[in-house]
């Protein structure tokens, strides 16, 4: 823990594009650019405590919304949420967190405007940015939109800096906003049939009663439509 707090007071880590990290990758793409001139960046946002902390050597208090600088946004708000856009290798197993952002309620304007930062970032120092990963949430929809995609017409790539740039949502996020979809609706009507979330809750059913809870796939957990506390995890392991 020392050794963390120590390396960290040397790092900037005021919220932004870290310039840190693109100083990193600038060496990088020197010493072995066939490795590291592409990359992917996926954004994912998370929830974290709404608090405010003095920091004593700024003479300030931290955890307000801070977009980095860059943007006008309402600084008097506490923060709820911590945007990080993250660039990963293609060619070579890597990864680096290039900016994060302390937020409350992002709008797709002010997303779309950020990952071009990122972007253009990676851009100054030879890197480009093959594609985007991000959630299938109503936000990420929208910029994606605002950034020349077309999702509806199964357009998933725009243009910036004359490089053509594809939106992926990502998988595993999608198969759970499906499985809450269908948990709600109870009924999914397809071109082959219906499909029905009964018949998936009489399967665990089966499962659990016959004792293949442990090697078998499907759980209480993947029929769960709320996330469980941590009480409520244990006894459905």
């Amino acid at each position: 823990m020392k050794n963390a707090c120590r390396w960290l007071s040397t790092v900037d880590d005021k919220p932004g594009v870290c310039q840190h990290s693109i100083e990193s990758l600038r060496k990088h793409i020197q010493e072995d650019p066939n490795n590291y001139n592409t990359c992917t960046l996926m954004i994912d946002e998370m929830s974290i405590k709404k608090q405010t902390t003095w920091v004593p050597c700024e003479q300030k208090f931290v955890g307000y919304v801070d977009l980095g600088g860059q943007i006008g946004v309402d600084t008097e708000k506490v923060a709820t949420n911590a945007l990080v856009i993250m660039a990963v290798g293609m060619k070579k197993k890597w990864k680096l967190p290039i900016s994060f952002h302390f937020t409350a309620g992002l709008s797709a304007e002010t997303l779309s405007v950020l990952i071009k930062q990122a972007i253009d970032s990676l851009h100054e120092i030879n890197i480009d940015v093959k594609a985007l990963v991000m959630d299938g949430l109503r936000t990420n929809v929208a910029c994606m939109s605002l950034l020349g995609c077309n999702i509806t017409d199964a357009e998933f790539s725009f243009v910036h800096n004359e490089k053509s740039i594809m939106c992926l949502l990502d998988q595993v996020h999608m198969v759970k906003v499906l499985r809450n979809v269908w948990g709600r609706l109870g009924e999914i009507h397809g071109p082959h049939g219906v499909a029905r979330w009964q018949d998936i809750e009489n399967l665990v059913a089966l499962q659990v009663g016959a004792g293949y809870t442990k090697s078998g796939r499907l759980s209480l957990l993947h029929i769960r439509l709320h996330r469980p506390s941590a009480k409520q995890y244990k006894s459905l392991e």
